[in-house]
């Protein structure tokens, strides 16, 4: 993060690019965790699930496993197994 002090209306301006740019960040993490879960739906029906079942595990377990394994495979595998 770097300020420059020009003045009162730089300062301003820098805090409101920050601000936008957290956002894009945020609303970035929103989409990959959207697209993650619907490629674990794919693999859970893959596997012989059935879809809205698939859904309702992703649902509840997404967070455990989003936080401790990587990878679809592994994450519909965990998920399919708890």
């Amino acid at each position: 993060m770097k300020i420059i002090a020009l003045g009162f209306g730089s300062l301003i301006l820098n805090n409101v690019y920050l601000c936008q740019q957290r956002n894009k960040q945020k609303t970035n993490i929103m989409k990959n965790e959207e697209t993650l879960k619907a490629k674990i739906v794919a693999r859970l029906t893959k596997w012989g699930n059935n879809e809205e079942k698939a859904t309702e595990m992703v649902k509840e377990h997404f967070d455990y496993v989003n936080t401790y394994y990587t990878g679809v495979s592994k994450m519909a595998e965990v998920i399919m197994y708890l």
